[in-house]
């Protein structure tokens, strides 16, 4: 079923609309075109095909806009030459840290927890053009894990 789904997609995508340049990924797809009125076709062609298969697209994610605004796509924004992290992704992960340094500074985790998290995160993050970021967040976090790391100390030889 999802396989047949995936065929009649790509065969509307392809075939039908004839686009040459998109991008699919499990439910999400983007299509360049130079002409804004060429992509007002292919809305109203994908519209009809999505409603032969009782689905709808997403009334405020659909949108036709210029490719220097750029694209949200698999948690990043995809510009012409380059990709960032979506800003609502990192003040997620900024806070995330917050939160995970706290538990390591109160003895509900440990620094393992933490650094595996700085690896998840990259790992994520380097899909994008993300070096500096990278770089300047996990300095953060792992200075900010080493001042805890002294105040984790005073806090149990206390008890």
């Amino acid at each position: 079923m999802i396989v047949l789904r995936a065929e009649r997609e790509k065969e509307l995508l392809k075939h039908k609309l004839k686009a040459k340049y998109y991008l699919r990924y499990v439910d999400d797809f983007v299509i360049l075109h130079r002409y804004k009125s060429v992509l007002q076709e292919y809305a109203l062609e994908i519209k009809v095909f999505l409603e032969s298969l009782k689905l709808e697209l997403h009334p405020t994610k659909s949108q036709i806009a210029p490719l220097a605004e750029g694209v949200g796509l698999l948690g990043f924004k995809v510009f012409y030459t380059h990709k960032l992290v979506r800003k609502r992704n990192l003040y997620k992960i900024l806070n995330k840290f917050a939160e995970v340094l706290d538990e390591y500074e109160f003895g509900i985790c440990d620094s393992t927890t933490v650094l595996d998290m700085i690896k998840g995160w990259n790992a994520y993050a380097m899909h994008g053009n993300t070096y500096n970021l990278r770089k300047r967040l996990s300095c953060k976090v792992e200075q900010e894990l080493q001042r805890r790391t002294s105040s984790r100390q005073k806090i149990f030889n206390v008890q």
